[in-house]
C-alpha cells in the first residue's frame, strides 16, 4: 500500500551539484555567506519557508518545507549568476518523500564526490543553524535534522563508510600513521605549499605536534606564513639540503615538470621514507633503489585510495540500511502525532484485555526505545505496530479490530 506522509509532502530541495554541472556552471549558482543571509531573508518573508541552505565547492541546495516551491525557486535565482531556462537542464527540484530521502543520503556522505565524505554534515549543521537564527524552523524540520544528525553518526559508528585514505594527501599521512608507531620522535620535512602541500600539512598536523614538521617552499614567504599560523619550524629553500639531511621523513609535493631530487641529495642515513607527490615525479626513480630508503610515489598512494573507496562501497547496503531506518522512524513520529489521541485510546482497550501482545505486534519493529516497565516497553511496541499499519493505508479502528480479533483466537488456543 502506499504510504501516507501528509506533511512531508511539503519536502523541497533544489540544487545544482558535481553531478549534474562541472565547476564553472556550478559558480553561477553558489551562494557566498551574504547572500545566503539575504536569501534567508527573503524567504521567511516573502514565503512560508522553513528550511535552511548549504553551498559547498560540490553543491548548493535549497532544502526546506513550503507550499510555494516556484516562489522559493524564483527567489533562489535571483540571488544567482543563472536562470530558469538553464536550471532546469543543470539543477534538480526534488519533492516529498523524494525530497526526504535525497537530505538523509547527502547527509551520510551517500551523494558526495568522495562516498563517505563526512565533511557535509558539518554544513547541513551549519545551514541548521543560520536557519534557526533566521527564524526559517518549524518543529517538522527540527525533527527531520534530529534523525539526519543521528543517521549520520550511526554511518560513522556503525560502519566502515567513513574509514580509509581516499585522497593521495590522506593516503600519505595515513601510510604513516600505520607504519609508524610513534611519530613524536620522527622529523618530517614537507617540500612544496601548493594545493596539495597545504592540505597534506593539514592532515599532518592531524598526527604529530607541529614542532616535528618542517615547511619549505620555493617561495620563502609562503612557507614561513605557514609555519607562522601552524606552529611548524620554517626552512628557507637555499637550506633545503640541511632540513633533508636532518629529516627522517621527507614528503615532496613540489610542481616541476622533472625530477629535482637525486640519490646525490636523497642518499641520507637518517632519512628513511620519500614520499612523493608529484605528477610528473620530482623525485628520481633511482632513490628507490637506496637500501635504507622506502620511496612511495603517487600511484602506489593511489592504489590505497582505490582499496579504500572499493571498502567503502562495499558497506553501502549497510548505510543505506540506516536511512532506511531512520526514515521510518521519522515517519512513525509524523503519524503518532496526528493520531496520539486515538491510538492511545486502542491501546488502553487492548491491553485492559490483559492479554500477551509481544508475539503479535513484533512483525512491525524489533526494537523500541528504553523502557521504563514492561507495560511500558509492550506500550512503545503496540505505537509502532499502529504506525507501521496506519502508514500503509488501515485505520486506526481496523487495526484495534483487527488486533483485539487476533487475541481473541489466541486466547481461545
Amino acid at each position: 500500500m502506499k504510504r501516507t506522509t501528509d506533511h512531508f509532502e511539503e519536502m523541497t530541495v533544489f540544487g545544482v551539484s558535481y553531478r549534474t554541472a562541472n565547476v564553472h556552471q556550478r559558480q553561477a549558482y553558489s551562494l557566498s555567506e551574504v547572500e545566503q543571509a539575504s536569501l534567508l531573508s527573503e524567504l521567511t518573508e516573502q514565503t512560508d519557508f522553513k528550511g535552511f541552505i548549504i553551498s559547498t565547492c560540490n553543491r548548493t541546495e535549497i532544502i526546506g518545507l513550503t507550499h510555494q516551491p516556484e516562489s522559493v525557486l524564483a527567489l533562489y535565482l535571483d540571488h544567482t549568476n543563472g536562470n530558469a531556462e538553464e536550471f532546469a537542464d543543470l539543477g534538480y527540484s526534488l519533492r516529498g518523500m523524494d525530497a526526504l530521502s535525497h537530505l538523509f543520503k547527502v547527509s551520510v556522505g551517500m551523494e558526495s564526490q568522495i562516498p563517505g565524505d563526512f565533511e557535509i554534515i558539518m554544513q547541513v549543521r551549519k545551514g541548521f543553524r543560520w536557519a534557526h537564527k533566521a527564524n526559517a524552523v518549524n518543529g517538522y524540520l527540527e525533527k527531520i535534522i534530529n534523525h539526519v544528525i543521528h543517521a549520520s553518526k550511526r554511518v560513522k559508528s556503525e560502519t566502515g563508510y567513513s574509514t580509509g585514505a581516499t585522497s593521495v594527501s590522506y593516503a600519505a599521512a595515513r601510510y604513516l600513521k600505520d607504519e609508524f608507531e610513534d611519530l613524536s620522535d620522527v622529523k618530517i620535512t614537507l617540500y612544496g605549499l601548493g594545493k596539495f602541500g597545504r592540505i597534506t600539512l593539514d592532515h599532518l598536523l592531524g598526527l604529530t605536534a607541529p614542532k616535528n614538521i618542517t615547511l619549505v617552499n620555493r617561495s620563502d614567504e609562503k612557507a614561513e606564513k605557514y609555519a607562522n599560523e601552524s606552529g611548524a619550524v620554517y626552512c628557507p629553500h637555499e637550506s633545503l639540503q640541511s632540513a633533508i639531511d636532518q629529516t627522517d621523513i621527507l614528503i615532496v609535493a613540489t610542481g616541476a615538470d622533472r625530477p629535482i631530487l637525486t640519490v646525490n641529495e636523497l642518499d641520507r642515513p637518517k632519512l628513511t621514507t620519500v614520499i612523493d607527490m608529484a605528477v610528473p615525479s620530482n623525485v628520481a626513480t633511482e632513490v628507490g633503489d637506496l637500501p635504507q630508503l622506502r620511496l612511495l610515489d603517487v600511484d602506489e598512494l593511489s592504489q590505497m585510495t582505490r582499496n579504500a573507496l572499493q571498502k567503502r562501497l562495499d558497506e553501502l547496503p549497510a548505510v543505506e540500511a540506516i536511512v532506511a531506518e531512520e526514515i521510518d522512524e521519522l515517519m512513525d513520529w509524523h503519524t503518532m502525532r496526528g493520531h496520539a489521541p486515538q491510538i492511545e485510546t486502542a491501546i488502553d482497550f487492548i491491553l485492559s484485555k490483559g492479554t500477551e501482545l509481544l508475539d503479535l505486534v513484533s512483525e512491525a519493529y524489533e526494537t523500541a526505545m528504553m523502557p521504563t516497565s514492561e507495560e511500558a516497553f509492550l506500550k512503545q511496541k503496540m505505537q509502532r505496530y499502529f504506525c507501521y499499519h496506519i502508514r500503509r493505508g488501515q485505520s486506526v479502528e481496523f487495526i484495534r479490530t483487527d488486533l483485539s480479533s487476533r487475541l481473541s483466537v489466541t486466547s481461545s488456543k
